[in-house]
This record gives structure tokens, sequence and C-alpha cells, in this order.
């Protein structure tokens, strides 16, 4: 569900509990596995995430657990510390602050999880409110915080502000308002992963965006389920497999996906 590699360490969340193991053993890694026995808040786990601290979080069906040495330890947060669900679907640490992606709202922690306060659609940040409770995933950077909800739209919100702006489909082009990821490059590109209808970008901040899809630039899938960039490449994750498309900066899309490599007018 989901993997991390710190180090010579690779980190998998699986629906069976956290995986460890060590990469310098090339094919013949073995693992060791994590689980309630070790502390976890549950065996099924959506995500693991690492900070800059090393402090392990991962996102689990119960809540989210944390470790500062190495897994020797877990800390539990639930709801009732303050998270929106027992449902966490993403985690991410970002310069003291802990952000989770729940299925009861979107939930923000300044103590290191001791207590979380949580944005919903009837409790939103002032007159922004969310569109929806059900969050799928969460995006941090020093612009601010990008959330992906099930149809409910991208919804955005600056740092130490106080609205939320939702971009939708009908209002900014977005492929559909399900959303199962969001990414922003370092060209502050946004980039939306759907769960209908491939991948929608903008170069504008979110006020229009164009989409990649199964159809236009031979996605395995319209149905997106992970999204990745780095300096020039787009990873694009679906049930059919990944696609990888290259970006050129100053013009459009070159795609690699299934072995092809073609450029779009």
């Amino acid at each position: 569900r989901s993997v991390v590699v710190r180090g010579n360490k690779i980190y998998v969340a699986t629906g069976a509990g956290l995986c460890v193991g060590d990469k310098t053993q090339g094919s013949n890694v073995k693992f060791e596995r994590f689980t309630t026995d070790n502390g976890l808040v549950s065996n099924s786990l959506f995500c693991v995430f690492i900070d800059e601290n090393n402090t392990i979080y991962t996102a689990h069906e119960g809540g989210i657990s944390i470790s500062k040495d190495d897994c020797k330890t877990f800390t539990k947060c639930t709801v009732e510390n303050g998270l929106g669900s027992p449902w966490v679907r993403k985690v991410v640490a970002y310069k003291g602050k802990i952000y989770a992606a729940t299925y009861g709202g979107f939930s923000i922690s300044e103590d290191g999880g001791k207590t979380f306060k949580n944005f919903t659609k009837n409790e939103g940040v002032g007159q922004g409110s969310l569109y929806v409770n059900w969050v799928y995933d969460v995006f941090v950077n020093d612009t601010g915080v990008y959330i992906a909800t099930s149809w409910g739209g991208l919804s955005f919100k600056k740092h130490n502000e106080n609205n939320w702006t939702t971009f939708t489909q009908s209002a900014n082009s977005l492929g559909s308002d399900y959303i199962n990821k969001v990414f922003v490059d370092s060209y502050w590109i946004i980039y939306v992963g759907t769960g209908l209808s491939g991948v929608s970008y903008s170069v504008d901040g979110g006020k229009k965006f164009k989409s990649l899809t199964e159809s236009n630039y031979y996605l395995g899938q319209d149905k997106i389920t992970d999204i990745y960039v780095d300096e020039n490449t787009l990873y694009v994750s679906t049930f059919k497999g990944v696609s990888v498309l290259k970006i050129d900066r100053k013009k459009k899309f070159v795609d690699m996906s299934h072995g092809f490599k073609y450029s779009k007018d």
C-alpha cells in the first residue's frame, strides 16, 4: 500500500503490519514484520511516512502510530486524541505538525500527536469550509496544504490562514471531483490523480486544469492510485500498471508509458 526507502532500510505498509527490510541484501532481502504485538494501533496500514528526524508515522484503520526509535516502541493516536475518524488514509509530518487525511475530515496536530484539531464540512476554517468529510490524500509544502477528497474536489489552505479554497470539475475543469492523490512539484505544478478520469494538472495554481487520460496519453487506466514527480518525469500508478511520462518543461509531455515513446503536438 505504501513504500519508503530511508538509507539502507525499506519500510512497507501492508494490510498485515509494517514490514522493514535491508536493501543491501538485494533479492535475498528478509523483512521483519511489526504488528499490534509491537505496539501498532492496528495491523491494517494505508501508508508509512518518515520525516527529516527519522520519526516513523503510519496511517491505519484505527488511527496513527508514531515511532521515534526505529520501531522499538510506538505511540498510538486515535479518535480519543481528536482524529476525525479511525480510518486514516494518509499521514504526513511537516515542520513540526502532523497532517492526517481521514474519513471524517482533515486533522492537524501541533503537539506531536497528543491532540488533533479536525476540520469537516460543517466545521470549516473561517468562511471556507470543506465540501465533504472523506479525505483521501494530503500534500504539504511551503505554500500550504492540499487535500484530495471523495467527490469534493481539491481543497487548499495556506499556512496560518483560516480559509479553504476548493477546486472542482465544474469551476476549474478537474477531470473529476473524485480524487485519490495530489502532488505538487518543484515548479509549482499541481497534479491530481482522479478515481475515474486520469490525471489533471494545473500550471496556474489551480485556476484551470488539463487532463491526461487513457485515451489521450495512453495511461494504463483512468483510475489513478498514486502519483510521483521528480525533476522531469511523472510516474502514474493505476490498477493496470505504472505509466511513465517525461515532462518537457518548455513545451509539453513526452509519453513513455507501456515502453512506447511519442510526443503530443
